[in-house]
């Protein structure tokens, strides 16, 4: 499999949407990139929890077929369901 830490955002967003990799593999990916990388001190806070938390919610409305959920709010376009940093 690709490196999903490696994906431009369309091809992130491609292959979840073709059922390659999910929001949580994808979210974990970037998870354990940030973690190998803790010794650059690069964040403040980590919030992998809670990314994992709403990547799982991601994966179950993609799973329902339904569209981005009126309750995500800080990215409210079909890229919500992608980790940012």
């Amino acid at each position: 499999m690709t490196d999903l830490t490696k994906l431009t955002l369309s091809d992130a967003l491609d292959g979840m949407a073709t059922g390659d990799f999910s929001s949580v593999e994808l979210t974990q990916a970037h998870i354990d990139a940030c973690k190998a990388g803790a010794k650059l001190n690069a964040f403040i806070t980590d919030t992998h929890e809670l990314a994992l938390e709403q990547a799982k919610a991601s994966d179950a409305r993609r799973a329902k077929g339904e569209a981005v959920s009126s309750k995500v709010r800080l990215w409210p376009s079909k890229t919500y369901s992608v980790p940012k940093a």
